[in-house]
């Protein structure tokens, strides 16, 4: 196993083709959200472990039937990944396949997992569009700022933001409340409790 450095981050965006593409995986990828990546080989990867800074959490992606990746995931978790979660103060490890056809269990061994299931918020009715699809920009220094509809337009961007803070909110409280509530899965034998 490999870490890569954030300049070869692209080099694992061929893994998700084929599999629904998470957003935070691809925004790791992209550069647009801090994370780690781990690779079976540096040149042309196969498979995947994929850390979100902001999610705290891994995802797995590429081939789910690479034997060196799923044979070598658990000890490279114990001794590199463990001893860097524990310094940014994380007590449990949180990882989700991209696909349901990554066998967690069988990567994991030597741990006890624990599924739990993963509440997810839909929205019922399509957000108002922009004109044009075009991106606005507003400046408050200027009297624009006084048009009603870029304030209600800044009003709505700032309660998605809000709404996007609940859920990250409501998801840590979750896990630490020991509700089982994700397709992920939680190990909790690490010692890091």
């Amino acid at each position: 196993m490999h870490e890569l450095s954030q300049q070869d981050f692209n080099e694992v965006k061929p893994l998700l083709t084929g599999a629904p593409i998470h957003p935070e995986i691809l925004s790791i990828i992209e550069g647009n959200n801090p994370g780690w990546i781990f690779v079976d080989q540096l040149v042309t990867p196969k498979s995947a472990l994929v850390w979100s800074k902001g999610m705290q959490g891994f995802y797995i992606i590429g081939d789910h039937t690479n034997e060196i990746f799923i044979k070598s995931l658990d000890s490279y978790v114990s001794s590199q990944i463990v001893p860097r979660m524990k310094k940014l103060g994380l007590e449990y490890f949180e990882v989700s396949g991209q696909h349901n056809e990554w066998n967690l269990a069988l990567m994991f061994p030597s741990r006890k997992l624990y599924p739990f299931e993963q509440m997810v918020f839909k929205l019922f009715h399509k957000p108002v569009e922009s004109l044009n699809n075009a991106i606005r920009i507003i400046n408050l220094k200027m009297l624009e700022w006084e048009d009603l509809e870029a304030m209600d337009m800044l009003l709505l961007m700032e309660l998605r933001l809000w709404v996007c803070v609940i859920l990250v909110s409501l998801r840590r409280i979750l896990m630490l409340s020991e509700l089982k509530l994700s397709p992920s899965i939680r190990i909790e034998e690490w010692g890091l409790i």
